[in-house]
Parts: structure tokens; sequence; C-alpha cells
């Protein structure tokens, strides 16, 4: 079972975002580092987010000052990765286990390594959260 710590400044932005959008929001990450909102939305909800010209994107961003990241969320840690890590393309991704049962996803760039590299904290984050897989790993 997926167990998500959602605090007050959470509540705030994930209300905020789906006022503006319409679209559910399953999780989301406050990055102070970055000042940015990592918002992990519904399947299928990615466009919704967006909105035409990325006008909700801007709204959002108006609204809790901060800069705004939309991720879709897939049942697949595969898909999933790959939505993380867009636009950057992925030419392989499989997952391995380790004899200790932990989970490791392991990952080939096809392009912009360099976006991958900056995402992959935040995105460790998330697998290891909804997926159970202790690390990614890019060859």
């Amino acid at each position: 079972m997926v167990r998500i710590k959602i605090d007050t400044n959470k509540i705030g932005y994930i209300n905020v975002f789906e006022s503006i959008t319409g679209a559910h929001v399953k999780d989301c990450i406050i990055d102070e580092e970055t000042n940015k909102v990592i918002f992990l939305v519904k399947e299928g909800h990615a466009a919704k987010s967006i909105g035409k010209n990325g006008i909700n994107v801007q709204n959002i961003q108006r609204a809790i000052k901060q800069t705004v990241e939309i991720v879709e969320y897939s049942d697949t840690p595969q898909k999933f990765i790959c939505n993380f890590f867009r636009p950057a393309k992925i030419s392989n991704i499989y997952i391995s286990e380790k004899s200790d049962g932990t989970k490791i996803i392991h990952l080939t760039p096809e392009s912009d390594k360099g976006l991958i590299k900056n995402k992959l904290v935040r995105a460790k984050k998330f697998v290891k959260t909804y997926y159970e897989i202790s690390d990614i790993v890019v060859h």
C-alpha cells in the first residue's frame, strides 16, 4: 500500500492546481532547492492540466509563485519513468531485482542525458513511493 505524506503546503498547492485545471492530482513534491513544484496527475490528465498553449501552467505558477512541472502517472514504472523524463527519449528501460528483493530501474537515454541527470533525485522519490523501487541507474 502506498503511503503519501501530505502537509498543509502540499494540500494548498494541490487545491490551487485542481481548482485551476479540473485535473486530479495524486501527489506533489515541493523542491525548495529549485523553487519548483512537481505535480503527479492521474493518467490521461496531463493535457487537461497543461491547458491550451500552457495557460493552466502559467496560471498555477502565478498563483503559487513557484515553477510548476506536470508528470502523468502510470501503473507501470517503465511508462512512468518515460513520462517523468519527457521530453528526453529513453531507448532502453528495464527493472532488475537484487537477491535481497530490492528493485532497480535501469535506463539508457537516447537523448538529453543532462535533463535526466537533473531530474533523477526527484524521480527516485516518486518511484520509491509508488513502485517500491529503491534506485534508478542511468547507463
